[in-house]
C-alpha cells in the first residue's frame, strides 16, 4: 500500500490534470484523418505496451510499436494512470507517424476524479485522446448518456449484438459526440473493441508472451484494468 501522504500527492496531480482537460468543439470528426490505439497488458509484474496507428477513413494498419518495462507501482483502484500511463507515452514517443488523435482502453473523463487513464494521457501529451472501456466505474446513466457529479462525462454503445455495451470518454479535446463518431467509424463487425484498440492488443499480447517466456514464468494471463 502507498502512504498517505503519497496518495494525498497522486490525488492532486488528477485534480490538475481534471482542470487542465480542454474540450475544442471546433474540432469535428472529418478533422481526425489517423487513429493510435493503445493498450497495455500486464503478466505478473511486467508490462506490455502496443499502439496501433490506423488510417480512420480505411482502417488500414499505418505503423505500430511497442514497450515493456516493469510496473511503476502496484494496481490501486482510480490510480491506474500513473501505473500505465508512463509506458503508454513512452510507446507514443516510439511512433513515427504521430496520429491526430489518440484512443486508449481506459476511461477518460468517465471517472470519479475527472481524470482517468486516457485524460492523463491526452493531457499529459498535449494530444486529442478517448477513451474506451468495458465496464463502468462511477456515475449516472441518463439515456446512453453518462454523468458524473451531474456534467456530462461519457456514453455507452452497443458494438456488436448481445454484446455488453463499451463505455466512451473524452481524454482531451475531443467532443464527446466525436468521440462517439470516432468509435463507430472503427467498429469491425464482430469485434467489441475498435479496431486500433484491437490492433494494439493483437501486438501486446505476442509481446507479452515474449515476456513471459523471457521471464521464465507462468502467470494467467491478466488484462488491464480500465480506469
Amino acid at each position: 500500500m502507498i502512504s498517505k501522504k503519497e496518495l494525498f500527492r497522486l490525488r492532486q496531480i488528477q485534480r490538475k490534470i481534471a482542470s487542465q482537460v480542454t474540450v475544442d468543439d471546433s474540432i469535428k470528426f472529418d478533422d481526425i484523418k489517423t487513429v493510435a490505439g493503445f493498450d497495455v497488458i500486464a503478466t505478473g509484474d511486467l508490462f506490455a505496451c502496443a499502439a496501433a496507428v490506423v488510417d480512420l477513413k480505411t482502417l488500414r494498419l499505418i505503423e505500430s510499436a511497442h514497450s515493456s518495462a516493469k510496473a511503476p507501482m502496484q494496481y490501486i483502484p482510480t490510480l491506474l494512470a500513473f501505473r500505465e500511463g508512463p509506458i503508454i507515452m513512452e510507446t507514443y514517443e516510439k511512433l513515427k507517424n504521430k496520429p491526430d488523435a489518440l484512443m486508449i482502453k481506459g476511461h477518460g473523463m468517465l471517472h470519479p476524479y475527472l481524470a482517468g487513464l486516457a485524460t492523463y494521457i491526452g493531457v499529459s501529451l498535449d494530444k486529442p485522446a478517448v477513451g474506451v472501456a468495458k465496464s463502468l466505474i462511477c456515475g449516472e446513466k441518463r439515456g446512453n448518456r453518462i454523468f458524473v457529479n451531474g456534467k456530462e462525462a461519457g456514453a455507452e454503445l452497443v458494438t456488436r449484438k448481445f454484446a455488453k455495451p463499451i463505455f466512451i470518454s473524452t481524454g482531451n479535446k475531443l467532443p464527446l459526440d466525436v468521440c462517439v463518431e470516432i468509435i463507430k467509424a472503427t467498429i469491425v463487425e464482430g469485434h467489441k473493441f475498435p479496431e486500433p484498440i484491437h490492433l494494439a492488443h493483437k501486438l501486446g499480447n505476442r509481446v507479452k508472451k515474449q515476456l513471459k517466456a523471457g521471464s521464465g514464468k507462468n502467470s494467467a494471463d491478466e488484462e488491464s484494468t480500465e480506469e
